[in-house]
């Protein structure tokens, strides 16, 4: 009804009939990338890469840290420049294969892992990004993941309504999402999503957004 009534109050002062549409958006591009204190990974990239990582833990050198973010972009242009948009949510399909007694062997949720979705704000590009050439973030309407409860938890309608608001004004900026570990000091916690190129074994991410254009 809020819909409803806020369509009926469009026409009546602006004259003009809107039309209300619900597309649902393929990711364009992402990647992983890190650090791995004792190796050489901070100029590493997993553009091609089946899962999206975020985590923190010790490094497996037995000393030091391993840090790692994911980004992730959707191609807002098929969206009317005059559109309104009403809601952005965002689906992320966990990843994470386990053993027979159902431990997770290489990659999957774990640990105090809150994950925080932010807006990206300068360019990168699929194959190129590193952990060193990482692009900038603004935490300007990021949102988070709370803490998962299963080691390949699916996140489903994940409001980034604001986010993609800002990212449809002004597609110049349209840099997409990062997604990082809230606590990147406090090992060892993390989270891991099917990527854009994982089709086979699991659900790439999609975006779903609702707007209104006359």
């Amino acid at each position: 009804m809020k819909v409803v009534f806020s369509l009926v109050i469009l026409v009546l002062f602006t004259g003009k009939i809107f039309s209300q549409t619900t597309v649902t958006l393929n990711c364009v591009a992402d990647a992983n990338f890190g650090y791995h204190d004792g190796f050489s990974t901070s100029n590493a990239n997993g553009g091609n890469a089946l899962f999206n990582q975020t985590f923190f833990q010790p490094s497996a050198s037995g000393t030091g840290y391993n840090c790692g973010r994911s980004v992730l972009k959707f191609d807002l242009s098929s969206i009317p420049s005059n559109a309104v948009i009403l809601s952005a949510t965002l689906d992320l399909y966990g990843y994470g294969p386990a053993s027979s007694t159902g431990q997770v062997t290489s990659v999957g949720n774990a640990g105090n892992n809150p994950c925080l979705i932010s807006r990206v704000s300068s360019s990168w590009t699929e194959l190129g990004v590193t952990w060193n050439s990482q692009p900038t973030i603004t935490s300007q309407d990021e949102d988070t993941l709370a803490v998962s409860t299963s080691f390949n938890q699916n996140y489903l309608g994940v409001d980034v309504t604001n986010m993609v608001t800002t990212m449809h004004q002004n597609q110049a900026i349209n840099y997409g999402f990062m997604l990082h570990q809230l606590y990147e000091s406090l090992p060892a916690n993390g989270m891991f999503f099917s990527s854009r190129e994982n089709i086979l074994q699991g659900s790439p991410p999609v975006l779903h957004v609702t707007y209104l254009f006359h």
